[in-house]
């Protein structure tokens, strides 16, 4: 294989792995915030969405509002409701130091009870806006009340995820050298079996992080009902979508089996060729990205 090529190929997966990693690092250790600061629309804003509470605490929200027609916030109400409930309660945020910060405060639910809130906003001419702006229609914000668990245990989860997704980056490069890299036979095997051995690591260490792990996490937070939510399969989306990963790239290991006992002098041949192998995996990374990215599609479109 041409040595440019080889280089090519590992530079641009490289690039991809970090620009993965970076967005969803990024998006785990940043707040959510929803805002609008377009000066066309009556009222500009910025609120912090707290989507996890712990039980016994009550929920502090807090935002900043200012009008754009010279107007000054006169009142801001938080109006909430259980989930399950018709009608919406209502207290009352207070302004900081007659500032453009308000905040307010929801009493604490029991644990694994979900709240739905929206703010309204009141100004000295008149003008009303509600946050989200389809309030109250759904969807609302939501915060769920869930008990503490130890950040060790968080820690672990995190690590095998990430582990899971290096793995899954190595698969991918190597899955590309044999879609683009013109080996012979014998480098293309050798290939391939690097490429098996990423995968089931990489399915092993995802397994261990997916499922006994947080089963785990989710039996302390939400109590022990709420423990797997795969099956029946979309009761909840991240279980769901771990169980679809999890069976599809253990097919694809069981589809070549002959490569836990791989030998470079002896060719074997599975159920799928060595390229059909490649495409699997580089379709799987796809599945994945798109399987991470949906709920960040989803609420974009709910704040729109």
């Amino acid at each position: 294989m041409p040595v440019k090529r080889q280089k090519w190929i590992i530079s641009t997966v490289v690039a991809l792995s970090a620009v993965i990693l970076y967005y969803f690092i990024t998006l785990i250790l940043t707040p959510k915030v929803a805002s609008q600061n377009d000066p066309r629309l009556p009222i500009s804003y910025s609120v912090e969405i707290k989507r996890i509470e712990r039980v016994g605490n009550n929920l502090l929200v807090s935002g900043s509002f200012q009008s754009n027609r010279g107007a000054e916030i006169e009142r801001a109400e938080i109006r909430f409701r259980h989930r399950g409930e018709q009608v919406f309660r209502s207290t009352s945020m207070k302004q900081v130091n007659r500032g453009a910060y308000w905040v307010g405060e929801l009493p604490a639910l029991g644990i694994s009870e979900v709240m739905e809130w929206y703010i309204t906003i009141f100004d000295t001419e008149g003008t009303t806006a509600n946050i989200p702006s389809n309030a109250p229609r759904n969807p609302l914000f939501t915060t769920k009340w869930e008990r503490q668990i130890n950040p060790s245990i968080l820690a672990s989860k995190f690590m095998f995820i990430l582990g899971a997704l290096i793995f899954l980056f190595h698969s991918l490069y190597y899955a590309s050298l044999i879609l683009f890299g013109r080996m012979g036979d014998l480098a293309q095997n050798a290939t391939t079996n690097k490429a098996h051995q990423s995968l089931r690591w990489g399915w092993l260490s995802f397994f261990l992080g997916a499922v006994p792990i947080s089963m785990y996490i989710s039996a302390v937070t939400s109590g022990i009902q709420h423990a797997w939510g795969g099956w029946p399969v979309g009761n909840s989306f991240t279980d769901t979508a771990s169980e679809l990963l999890l069976i599809y790239f253990g097919s694809i290991i069981l589809l070549r089996v002959d490569q836990f006992y791989f030998t470079p002098s002896v060719r074997k041949t599975g159920r799928i060729s060595n390229k059909l192998m490649a495409w699997l995996i580089l379709i799987g990374f796809l599945v994945t990205m798109l399987l991470a990215i949906t709920p960040l599609i989803f609420s974009l479109r709910r704040q729109l």
